[in-house]
């Protein structure tokens, strides 16, 4: 073995030793060389470049993925503080499974060189906020970042930080630059290195005094003014760095002196509330900034954020359906003013051709209502015997045969085209329905059990249908209840006769309709239907 051999090996058992031992130690080979870029980054300690990593999977080679290559030259030629920012951000990283974590895949080395290999990711925020050249090598611009993927930008780092929160590790440099779209749909955003980190005991809340790190401009107060420190600094780091995105302005943008600023209390602007910045994550910005550096425990966590993220998309959920319900509706009443229109309009070509027909049919509607209000000075009830759906349903099916040949013998005495349609004994859902929401659970208010309906085709036609009723005489049952819909229309414009009936001491319903508006009714009924299901219908 020569001299540059047993050099390259020493430095490469140095290296495994300092390595944690869950980390993967990839094999150079695999790493397709001819496919390593230009530097794409560059780092106080290390370049990173985009190369393809060739795995095999059961002896089988898989398809080559996209990797960044962090690179080091030289291990032993770094100094003990650049081996220790390597080593640490190694331990950490290799502790850290989560999806908004950048992924670390292991660690080869070419050489004296060592290369850490992770995901690429497409870009790294601050190249998306404000622009330059992407980490997949393309130049992009700055863009405005649509309100929606600024709150999932936010929720999304802050679900990786609860992680990283949870496992007592401090992160020490969040800002924009070490924040990753994985992919250039904006769909997937990760927190990368992890240089400056720092574990907490799990006994303590907080680290020594270790010196400045990380970025001033994202720095926290109390790391500036050089007093004890945990957690919570990386909430603020956050808070500054969710400025930045939901107003696209790099934080303390060409201030001097910055940080005796912060040092003297002073701190970026909060954002007021907006589609970017809801009302929770203003609190949570002003919370991180009012904080004193010495009761920096008492900012919102992670975690926090998360719960709120939670209940802010559960309330936005119930908003949207709401929105879209109060959409619906407004729809459904505009087709039931526009088939209220339609029937105005049938109703008044039908009077209008026949002026006659329609006062005549209207003025012995009034004397049949008239008449029977002078003998009826209540609604009608079904009788005492009616007590349970079971026995008003057997006493419409008793009926319902004379009630049907009294319809038919009337339809055929109006004249030619003129029909009887007589109904099914109403289902026992649809009137325990009714009972309960429209007569307060009295089963005796319920007396359309037995129904059925005369359709004539002209005015002429429907006033011989009322004349019969109006005379009564043998053969003709006693009318209870008179309902003049011609003249004072249902909720949604249409218009017939509603009259109610005692056959064999038991109610019954019989309507009379005209052929033209019938012929509307199949679709308006279903937009009737429709509302009062959702209670915006009125019982009539």
């Amino acid at each position: 073995m020569n001299r540059i051999s047993l050099l390259v090996q020493s430095q490469q058992e140095a290296l495994q030793v300092l390595l944690p031992k869950n980390l993967s130690i990839i094999d150079r080979k695999t790493i397709r060389t001819e496919r390593i870029s230009d530097p794409i980054g560059r780092g106080a300690f290390a370049e990173v470049f985009k190369a393809e990593w060739r795995q095999e999977l059961l002896g089988r080679e898989s398809p080559s993925r996209p990797v960044a290559l962090k690179k080091y030259d030289g291990f032993e030629a770094l100094s003990d503080d650049e081996k220790k920012v390597l080593i640490k951000e190694l331990s950490v990283m290799a502790t850290l499974s989560h999806s908004n974590v950048v992924p670390l895949f292991g660690v080869c080395q070419d050489g004296v060189s060592v290369y850490v290999v992770m995901d690429l990711m497409h870009s790294d925020l601050d190249k998306i906020i404000h622009g330059n050249n992407s980490g997949s090598g393309d130049k992009i611009s700055p863009k405005i970042i649509q309100s929606r993927t600024v709150l999932k930008i936010v929720q999304q780092i802050s679900e990786g930080m609860a992680f990283v929160e949870s496992r007592k590790v401090v992160h020490h440099d969040i800002k924009s630059s070490n924040l990753f779209a994985r992919d250039s749909e904006m769909r997937h955003f990760c927190i990368g290195d992890f240089g400056l980190s720092t574990n907490v005991a799990e006994s303590l809340s907080k680290v020594s005094v270790i010196g400045m790190r990380g970025t001033v401009a994202y720095m926290a107060p109390e790391i500036i003014l050089g007093l004890p420190h945990g957690l919570s600094v990386d909430m603020y780091s956050a808070c500054v760095f969710f400025v930045e995105l939901i107003t696209g302005i790099r934080p303390w943008a060409n201030r001097r002196g910055l940080a005796s600023l912060v040092e003297g209390g002073r701190r970026l602007p909060v954002p007021e509330e907006s589609e970017s910045c809801p009302s929770f994550l203003v609190d949570i910005i002003r919370r991180s900034f009012e904080a004193k550096p010495e009761e920096a425990n008492t900012r919102p966590t992670f975690a926090e954020i998360v719960g709120l993220f939670h209940k802010h998309e559960s309330d936005s959920s119930s908003e949207r359906k709401e929105e879209k319900l109060m959409k619906l509706k407004e729809k459904l009443l505009e087709a039931k003013a526009n088939d209220s229109y339609v029937y105005k309009a049938t109703w008044q070509k039908l009077s209008s051709d026949n002026i006659s027909g329609a006062e005549d049919v209207l003025r012995m509607i009034g004397s049949l209502k008239n008449t029977v209000e002078k003998t009826c000075v209540s609604r009608p009830y079904q009788s005492i015997d009616i007590c349970n759906v079971q026995g008003l349903r057997a006493a419409a099916e008793a009926v319902a045969p004379k009630l049907h040949e009294f319809g038919e013998r009337i339809a055929k005495e109006c004249g030619v085209n003129s029909t009887y349609e007589g109904a099914p004994t109403k289902g026992s859902g649809r009137i325990e329905e009714k009972v309960r929401a429209d007569y307060g659970g009295d089963i005796r208010c319920i007396v359309d059990a037995a129904r059925g309906s005369i359709i004539c085709e002209t005015l002429d036609q429907l006033a011989v249908a009322v004349k019969i009723l109006l005379e009564g005489g043998e053969g003709t049952y006693e009318v209870v209840r008179v309902k003049d819909r011609l003249s004072k229309p249902i909720s949604g414009g249409y218009r017939d006769v509603m009259l109610n009936i005692t056959i064999d001491s038991h109610i019954c319903e019989l309507q009379l309709h005209l052929a033209s508006l019938i012929a509307i009714k199949s679709q308006a009924h279903r937009i009737y239907g429709m509302l009062r299901s959702v209670g915006w219908e009125e019982h009539n």
